[in-house]
Parts: C-alpha cells; structure tokens; sequence
C-alpha cells in the first residue's frame, strides 16, 4: 500500500489460490484524509480476503474519530465511527455483483472508495457533542423518550409534574 493510495491491495496472487485461502491485512492511521471532503483520526482496522469461485469476498472491520461540530453548542468534539461491511469483487467483468465491484487485470484493488462510502453513511445527520442525552454539557438536555406512543390509560393519569400524585383517575360511580 502507497502512502497515497494506503487502501489499494495487490490481490493478483489470489487468482491462483485455492478456493479458501485469505489473508488479513491490518490498517491503523493517525489521521486519514478521504478525498474529497471526509478526514478522520485514529483509523484502525482490518480487511480479511477471502477467495471464492467467484471471486475475492472482502470483510472489513473499521473504527475511527470523525471530528464534528455540535448543532447546539457549536463545539468540537470527536464522533466515534464504526463500520463493518462485505463487499465481494468478481473476478470477471461480465459477473459484476451487486456494488459491480470486480479484481482489476492489474490486480490491484482499491478499498478506500468503498470504505469512505461506509464511514460517510455512519456519519450521523444531527451532530451532537453527547449522543446518549441528545445533548451536550452547555445545553444539559433529558435524553428523548424511545416510545412516544402513549396508551388510553397513560392520558387518564396525572402526573407528578403536574402537582398531584401519579395515581389513575377514578370515574366517579356515584
């Protein structure tokens, strides 16, 4: 791998392997920039090839810190990235997958498109310094509740914040 292309492989020696064989091949970078628009820090890794009938099966396993700006307070702080894909590359043209990734003639393959294309998917749209509370240390937020769905018998209650206790209400049979 080329300090400038640190993601295309040389996997020409595949073809002549038995079906099975696979290699690891382990990555791990301080920064890394994904032209044209994605840089990231502390990228480590691994991308395991496997050969198949048809072709190379790629399963990698990433993580990162993407540095972002929080929508409430405007401030930096790093989002960690996590991403784990498998992508096959055919060894014919004509047999494209499904992404119509396919093993060169030079047999070189190039994995950063495809892992900039997954670490831009985990990039959250919402960037917020404290994911867990939706909010960050200036702006103390409760954390949103995960079912907003309330039952019939949830809207007869009065709650405590409403300065009576959290009992159901009795219909009157008098």
């Amino acid at each position: 791998a080329s300090q400038r292309f640190p993601f295309r492989i040389n996997v020409g020696f595949f073809h002549s392997e038995p079906i099975g064989s696979y290699r690891d091949i382990h990555f791990e970078f301080p920064e890394l920039s994904f032209p044209p628009d994605l840089t990231v820090q502390s990228f480590t890794g691994v991308a395991h090839i496997s050969r198949t009938p048809q072709g190379l099966l790629v399963e990698g396993k990433f993580s990162a810190e993407l540095p972002l700006e929080c929508v409430r307070c405007l401030e930096t702080y790093n989002q960690s990235l996590q991403i784990e894909f498998d992508e096959m590359y055919a060894y014919k043209m004509f047999d494209f997958t499904e992404s119509g990734l396919f093993v060169p003639d030079d047999g070189n393959i190039d994995l950063g498109p495809v892992i900039r294309e997954y670490l831009m998917l985990e990039n959250p749209i919402k960037q917020y310094a404290n994911r867990i509370a939706r909010g960050c240390a200036r702006f103390a937020v409760e954390p949103e509740p995960e079912d907003l769905r309330t039952s019939d018998a949830d809207q007869n209650r009065i709650t405590p914040s409403q300065g009576e206790a959290a009992s159901p209400v009795q219909p009157n049979t008098e």
